[in-house]
């Protein structure tokens, strides 16, 4: 994670592997890519997620829709319970150009300014260009907290300076749940992936490097469209039609 980005602006595509295709990647890497320092020794760090969306559920509705050109999320995303602070993010995808932009906050303020529009005290970790977009949007989506998303991370980081800001994650455990919605109370939930699957997404600031390109070919790894809200809320709305149904009947 080094240095704390608040920035983004990166091409990402998304691979559903299983672990067998997992294992074949990453030792095709070679010395090409190099672990996250928070993952060397094989450690895996996890990322939390509080997604915020309106009552009616536009945002992910939207995301869903493969026809959109524009689509964005509101989150707020900690890797420590134990942190009074996290990130509150907004993620843009234009025409498959993704940019993040994002602030540090404390953890408190976050539901009076998007819910209440009650504004930031000015701080040194407040990014108030970022605050200014967020303020917008609130005023014009009602938000609320909807779902926890959490997972357990690995990371690698391109080594050549030709193959631009290349980074490579593979997401492991994503789990889910629509109780208990403060990222304070830890990263538990419901998984929504089968445990031999991987998500990997390949960030790119251009384009793939051709040594990738052919490694991901070699193992028969297909791009996929994936996204762990949109997933999360599909099966959230199919369990409770389920169970409207069997109360019907």
């Amino acid at each position: 994670m080094g240095v704390a980005k608040t920035v983004f602006s990166r091409y990402e595509m998304k691979f559903m592997i299983t672990k067998q295709q997992y294992e074949k990647v990453v030792e095709g890497f070679g010395d090409r890519m190099e672990l996250d320092e928070y993952n060397i020794g094989g450690n895996l760090y996890t990322i939390m997620n509080l997604y915020y969306d309106t009552p009616r559920d536009d945002l992910v509705s939207t995301g869903l829709k493969r026809e959109d050109k524009y689509r964005f999320k509101i989150r707020l995303r900690s890797y420590d319970p134990k942190y009074p602070t996290a990130f509150l993010e907004i993620k843009k995808k234009v025409n498959g150009l993704v940019n993040k932009r994002r602030t540090l906050m404390y953890i408190d303020d976050v539901n009076p300014f998007l819910m209440k529009h009650i504004d930031v005290p000015e701080s040194k970790i407040v990014k108030r260009q970022v605050i200014k977009e967020l303020d917008v949007i609130a005023r014009n989506y009602p938000l609320e907290p909807k779902v926890v998303l959490c997972y357990d991370r690995e990371a690698f980081f391109g080594t050549n300076p030709d193959d631009g800001d290349l980074r490579v994650t593979f997401d492991t455990n994503i789990r889910a749940r629509r109780n208990e919605l403060d990222l304070r109370l830890g990263s538990h939930g419901e998984r929504i992936l089968g445990e031999n699957f991987v998500l990997m997404e390949v960030k790119v600031d251009k384009a793939v490097p051709l040594w990738l390109a052919r490694l991901l070919s070699e193992n028969n790894v297909r791009k996929k469209r994936f996204s762990k809200y949109g997933t999360e809320f599909s099966q959230y709305v199919l369990k409770k039609y389920l169970r409207e149904d069997n109360e019907n009947e």
